[in-house]
Parts: C-alpha cells; sequence; structure tokens
C-alpha cells in the first residue's frame, strides 16, 4: 500500500515537473520572412546624342533631339564642314527634310549633306514624325520645332541663323516649303521647348519630288487624287470620313488659292487643311524658290508642279522652275544622276554669297 502510494506521488510530481516546464518553455524562434522589395524604377534620362563622327567631308553630330523625352523620330543630324573642328563660322546652314517613311535623317540625304559641306555650308536634316492618324500635323509641328532648335543651338554650333535656306524630297519639301512661306510661325510651334523669331527663317527654298503643293485642278492631288489616295490621304491628314475629307477639297477648289487666306467663307476644316499646302501660304513676300521636278516621278504628276509656277507666277513670287531629266522620285541623290548638284550649288551662292 506505501509502495502505491509512494509510485503515485513519484507520477504526479513527475506530471507536475513536466507541466511546469512545459508552461515556462521559451516560445520558439519564428524564421523572419523578408519583406518583399518594392522596386522603383530609375529616373530615366535620355541617352547622351553620340560623340560626333569626322568624314572626309563633315564633322557629324547625329540623334540630337529637339524635343528633349519626345518620340524617337524628333531628332536631326548636323553636318559641319571639317574647318569647324577649328572653331571657325558661323556657318550658312541649309535645313534638309526627307521623304515620308524614307530611312531616317542623314541616310535619306548624306550625299547632298556632304556635298554642301564642301561648299562651305552646314547642313541640318530633320527627322518627323510620320506614323498614322493626323501625321501631317505632326510632321509641320516637327519642322517647326527643329527650326526652333537651330535658333537656339546656333552659337553652340557655329550656325549662322541669319543666312539659311530649305531643300525638302517628296513629303519633306511639303514641310519646309511651308516653313518658308508660313506668314504665321506660331500655328505650328504648340509645345516646342524653344521659340523662333517672327521673320520669315530661310533666304530660299528647294522643293524637289514634291508630294503635292495644294492647287486645286485637274489631275491633281485636290481634289480628284483625293480618293485615289484614300484611305491612306484621309488618315494623313486626320480626316474621320472619305466624305469630309472631299467636301473640304470642293471648299477650296471653289476658290482660286490666292483668296484662300482671306476668304471668310472657308469653313474651320478647309482652313486647317489649306494651311498645311504651300498654296495657301504663297505671295509676293515669299522668298526665292527653286522648283526641281524629276522628269521621272512615279508618284506626281508634273501638273502639280506646273500649276504651283502658274500660282507663284499670279502672286509675283520670286521662283526657277527646272525639270531635271532622268531623275526620278527617289533615285536622285546617287552621283549626280539628275544633274541636281550644279542648280542647287548656283542658287546656295546666290542667296549666301560665293
Amino acid at each position: 500500500m506505501e509502495l502505491r502510494k509512494l509510485i503515485h506521488q513519484s507520477l504526479l510530481l513527475t506530471a507536475v515537473v513536466l507541466l511546469v516546464a512545459a508552461c515556462g518553455a521559451a516560445e520558439p524562434t519564428a524564421t523572419p520572412i523578408p519583406p518583399t522589395p518594392t522596386s522603383i524604377p530609375p529616373t530615366v534620362t535620355p541617352a547622351a546624342p553620340p560623340e560626333p563622327v569626322t568624314t572626309e567631308t563633315s564633322i557629324i553630330h547625329r540623334s540630337i533631339p529637339y524635343v528633349p523625352g519626345g518620340d524617337f523620330q524628333q531628332n536631326l543630324t548636323l553636318y559641319l564642314p571639317l574647318e569647324a573642328a577649328a572653331g571657325s563660322g558661323p556657318y550658312p546652314v541649309l535645313v534638309l527634310a526627307h521623304g515620308w517613311s524614307l530611312s531616317k535623317t542623314d541616310y535619306a540625304l548624306k550625299d547632298t549633306m556632304q556635298f554642301v559641306n564642301q561648299l562651305g555650308y552646314a547642313a541640318v536634316s530633320i527627322d518627323y514624325r510620320d506614323d498614322e492618324n493626323g501625321s501631317a500635323w505632326k510632321a509641320h509641328h516637327d519642322g517647326a520645332c527643329a527650326l526652333a532648335w537651330i535658333y537656339a543651338n546656333a552659337e553652340e554650333y557655329g550656325l549662322d541663323t541669319e543666312r539659311m535656306a530649305a531643300f525638302g524630297n517628296s513629303y519633306g519639301a511639303m514641310v519646309v516649303t511651308n516653313l518658308a512661306l508660313a506668314d504665321d510661325p506660331s500655328l505650328f510651334l504648340a509645345d516646342c521647348p524653344n521659340g523662333r523669331p517672327e521673320a520669315r527663317p530661310f533666304k530660299g527654298v528647294v522643293p524637289f519630288g514634291a508630294g503635292a503643293f495644294g492647287v486645286p485642278g485637274e489631275g491633281l492631288s485636290i481634289p480628284t487624287r483625293a480618293e485615289a489616295l484614300s484611305p491612306q490621304t484621309r488618315l494623313l491628314f486626320g480626316f474621320e470620313t472619305l466624305e469630309g475629307m472631299k467636301a473640304v477639297h470642293e471648299e477650296l477648289a471653289a476658290l482660286p488659292p490666292s483668296e484662300w487666306a482671306a476668304s471668310q467663307e472657308l469653313s474651320p476644316e478647309a482652313v486647317a487643311f489649306a494651311q498645311l499646302q504651300p498654296a495657301y501660304w504663297a505671295d509676293a513676300g515669299d522668298p526665292p524658290l527653286l522648283l526641281l521636278y524629276p522628269e521621272e516621278d512615279q508618284f506626281w504628276p508634273q501638273a502639280e508642279y506646273d500649276a504651283f509656277a502658274r500660282l507663284l507666277e499670279e502672286v509675283g513670287a520670286a521662283y526657277t522652275y527646272l525639270v531635271l531629266p532622268g531623275a526620278d522620285h527617289s533615285n536622285w541623290n546617287r552621283d549626280d544622276p539628275a544633274g541636281w548638284q550644279e542648280p542647287l550649288r548656283e542658287f546656295l551662292e546666290g542667296l549666301f554669297g560665293g
């Protein structure tokens, strides 16, 4: 009996000890779960333009943004004469614009820019947005922003903004011709980081194989080519419907282009479209034009140039009109197949001095 009691007490004591030990034991150490790191993207800093490259004819500054942080197409390329390495200058400037959807900036106009450098002038090739809806407006806006950049950075690169001319191919010809003739530069300068003087910027302009000048007439781009070029043309100028574009064309065709700017009869849509056409701006105060038409142009009829020349004659603007044998719309820029160099040299020397 006594033995049973001792065993019971022993078991009870053991249970109490185990219970006390269990209650007093430290809680198990938890393994910490590291917090999920929050990824903070670094501040995006636009890549610096590449270092200038020197060739046998030129010092080349490529991919300079004229709208910092803007679209990848909003850049320009600057070709300077080799003498610029010694700090000479400032140099007269030829501003160039490539055709629609061509290889960008200097690659489409490289030979022309090198030729200009050999004449002792600087050359600036501008790129512009040429995507879908309303891209004609974007192209003219970008041309104006690029020109404003030239004014803002002329001293740094040795550019003489008092002696500038322009050269364009295809739709690029439309862009630079409008820049040269437009009386109101503010129309295309919205949101540009730089401004520019109110005066017309160019001493002269050279449209080569221009897409159209906007003069209405049978067989021309306004209005009869509208349907043939749709929907591309409709999208290019931001029209929602082909009918809306035709209605604007009919409005413009009812008046001589020389009366468009002063007219109170045109709808806002017609005025907005007309302001993209060199025909809208043509007047006696325009700088001299050298109209170069490639005889074998497969995209635009010579009637476009003929009609624009008649308009320039009517308003009293100074111009020279040359048809280049053997040249076509695109293959004009290699080894002078079209004889474009000599007329261009004579024109620039007449503007800037030989």
